[in-house]
């Protein structure tokens, strides 16, 4: 055990890099918390979704009668997306951002017109 702390007294080089590496970190601490809270804003939901999509095997079933032999209500098993959803999904996306489209340049909006000058991007009509 003395070997070991022994590596960490007086200017061992571990514990330069240990010091250097908590500096980096202590002058970077909003940026080094900004990355934190973008991995864990993305894996967060993606954690909860994926618990929230689990089913119970057929093995761990509730039992169908109580002790005195009457009969349970189950509960009807929750419906998820189907392989026809997944293709509906895009084509309703893009059915939408084309109505909008062709419903801002039929309408002509000013709103429109104004963000893209205060943008700097020069629409074509």
């Amino acid at each position: 055990m003395d070997k070991i702390l022994g590596s960490f007294q007086g200017d061992s080089p571990s514990l330069q890099l240990i010091g250097k590496w908590g500096y980096y970190l202590y002058s970077k601490k909003a940026l080094a918390s900004m990355y934190l809270h973008l991995i864990l804003a993305a894996l967060l939901p993606i954690y909860a979704g994926s618990h929230a999509s689990l089913r119970c095997p057929p093995s761990a079933a509730p039992p169908t009668e109580d002790e005195n032999g009457e009969e349970i209500e189950v509960a009807p098993p929750v419906e998820g997306l189907q392989p026809s959803d997944a293709i509906v999904f895009p084509v309703l996306a893009g059915t939408v951002l084309a109505g909008l489209y062709y419903i801002i340049k039929w309408l002509e909006d000013p709103a429109v017109s104004s963000l893209a000058s205060i943008l700097s991007i020069h629409v074509i009509a």
